[in-house]
């Protein structure tokens, strides 16, 4: 469980890291590149929580 905890906090630090150089960047290209890394990130991140639904819960 922490290991999942960690992975979802460096998929966050990531989102945020490509947010701020997608904004603070004039070029095309880095801005595109950005977004695709957001995206995927997202995606990541929506894959984790639906990972932590299908997982049995142990009490």
């Amino acid at each position: 469980m922490i290991l999942d905890v960690l992975i979802f906090i460096v998929d966050l630090v990531l989102f945020l890291y490509f947010t701020k150089v997608g904004l603070n960047t004039t070029d095309r290209i880095t801005r595109l590149i950005c977004c695709t890394a957001m995206t995927y990130e997202i995606y990541l991140m929506i894959r984790f929580f639906k990972g932590l639904k299908l997982k049995p819960r142990k009490r």
